[in-house]
C-alpha cells in the first residue's frame, strides 16, 4: 500500500522536476559558466 503512494508522489513529482531542471539548465547555458561546464558534459 505505501509503494503505491511513493509511484503516484514521483508520478505527480517527475515532471515538475524536469521543468525546473530544464529552466535551471537554459540559465546556466546563458551564463559563460554553463557554457563551459555544457561543452565539458557534451565532450565526455
Amino acid at each position: 500500500m505505501h509503494m503505491i503512494w511513493v509511484i503516484v508522489l514521483l508520478y505527480v513529482l517527475f515532471p515538475v522536476i524536469l521543468v525546473n531542471l530544464d529552466k535551471a539548465l537554459k540559465k546556466l547555458k546563458v551564463g559563460e559558466f554553463g557554457c563551459g561546464l555544457f561543452s565539458k558534459v557534451e565532450r565526455s
